[in-house]
This record gives structure tokens, C-alpha cells and sequence, in this order.
């Protein structure tokens, strides 16, 4: 999910009860987020489309 600059990966194997398994932090803020396999596609208001290889969420 985007949280202002940062991409936090959360696992949702319990999903009431969402853990967070990594951060990476972008240079501005996250509009949006889609997921496809093992990459992120992240809206990033001035860089546009980062994609961001999420295979190792630590």
C-alpha cells in the first residue's frame, strides 16, 4: 500500500490482522499501487510509473 513517499508490503495471510514485512521509500508521494506477480507498479506524483521488484518483501 502507499503511505505519503513510502510502498509498505504487508502480509495479509491473516487479514484482519495485517502484518508489515517491508518499506521502501520513493523520492515523492504515492498516488497508487497495483500488484502483478512479483512486481509493484507505483503512481508516483513527479517520477510518473516506478516499478519496484517486490519478490523479497524484506
Amino acid at each position: 500500500m502507499g503511505q505519503g513517499q513510502d510502498l509498505v508490503i504487508l502480509d495479509i495471510a491473516n487479514p484482519s490482522s495485517p502484518v508489515s514485512v517491508g518499506k521502501i521509500m520513493t523520492k515523492n508521494l504515492i498516488s497508487g499501487v497495483k500488484i502483478s506477480g512479483n512486481y509493484a507498479y507505483v503512481a508516483n506524483s513527479i517520477l510518473g510509473l516506478v516499478i519496484i521488484d517486490i519478490s523479497n518483501p524484506s
